[in-house]
Order: C-alpha cells, then structure tokens, then sequence
C-alpha cells in the first residue's frame, strides 16, 4: 500500500502535501484503511473506518487538480 501512496503523492501538488500527508497520518492512525484506485483520470484515494465500514474521507486526483 505505500507504494500506491507514495506514488499518488507524486501527483499531488507540492503546496498540499504537508496536508495530504497529515490527513493521511491521522486516519491510518485511528483505526482507517487507505484504499487506493487508479482511475483512467487520476486517484481516487478513500479512508474507511475498520469498525463501520464508513468512508470518512476522499481524495480525487484529476489532471486538472485534487
């Protein structure tokens, strides 16, 4: 799985990736799932809560921008 991270972090840009690394930090480190699919446009980077199932936050990565 950090191997797709680090390769969805690559497309995003610079200015928000103290952000996106935090975000991600904070999740996986309450108890999220990183789930990670490339799309023919881009990511689409979702967390999801191990003990509801629910998704809590999206990330979507297009040509255009997140």
């Amino acid at each position: 799985m950090d191997e797709k991270f680090n390769i969805f972090m690559k497309t995003v840009d610079e200015r928000f990736c103290d952000f996106v690394n935090g975000i991600n930090g904070y999740l996986t480190g309450n108890g999220c799932k990183c789930d990670i699919k490339t799309q023919k446009s881009g990511y689409v980077v979702s967390y999801v809560l191990n003990s509801s199932k629910r998704t809590l936050a999206t990330f979507v990565s297009r040509k255009t921008g997140m």
